[in-house]
């Protein structure tokens, strides 16, 4: 209940209806969104961090790559999976694009989904799925990642941990995502963030 001061007052009851909690006052105070933004050039101190470290891009010229999306070769997976058992050939690698908007959540499940379905087909099980994101990943000390998308490299992360080999994540800034995509599956390398082509 609001006290017209912008101060909430809380009460908290059992199933009974006995007050279990009670606070006259609860008030919050104005946030600069520019302050939840990493802080550049801050060094932590911690024995947990994530070095990124430059790689020349690998030899593209094997492989087969297909795209799943909206405006790709392939809609879905499902029509991906009725083309191989109708007898085109599995690919090697298929990238699928990640949505970028809808919110954490909606983001989430779409991925949660999608690995699932992923792991889950026969046709494609010698294939590899590569998610590209668009600033997902914080590869630079200046960059935050996108909200949208940050739970997407953990989620892959804990999948690729059971399944050795069978993912991996393009985070894309800018520029040509095929290249990328090739340059990512001939490196073999789980996770990868592309600046500046």
């Amino acid at each position: 209940e609001d006290d017209g001061d912008g101060a909430l007052e809380l009460l908290a009851l059992d199933e009974s209806g006995a007050p279990v909690l009670a606070i006259g006052a609860l008030e919050s105070r104005a946030i600069d969104p520019a302050a939840l933004k990493a802080r550049s050039g801050v060094h932590s101190n911690s024995l947990f961090e994530i070095e990124w470290v430059e790689i020349e891009a690998a030899d593209v010229s094997s492989g087969s790559l297909v795209a799943i999306g909206d405006e790709e070769e392939f809609a879905d997976l499902a029509e991906l999976e009725r083309a191989v058992a109708d007898g085109q050939a599995a690919p090697e690698v298929v990238s699928v694009r990640a949505p970028v908007d809808g919110g954490v959540h909606a983001v989430t499940e779409w991925g949660l989904g999608l690995l699932k379905g992923w792991l889950g087909s026969e046709a494609l099980a010698d294939a590899r799925l590569v998610l590209l994101t668009a600033g997902a990943l914080a590869a630079r000390a200046v960059e935050s990642p996108r909200l949208d998308q940050a739970a997407l490299p953990g989620l892959l992360r804990s999948a690729a941990s059971e399944h050795p080999g069978r993912f991996g994540l393009v985070d894309l800034d800018s520029g040509d995502a095929d290249a990328a995509v090739r340059s990512a599956a001939a490196s073999e390398e789980p996770e990868l963030a592309v600046r500046d082509g």
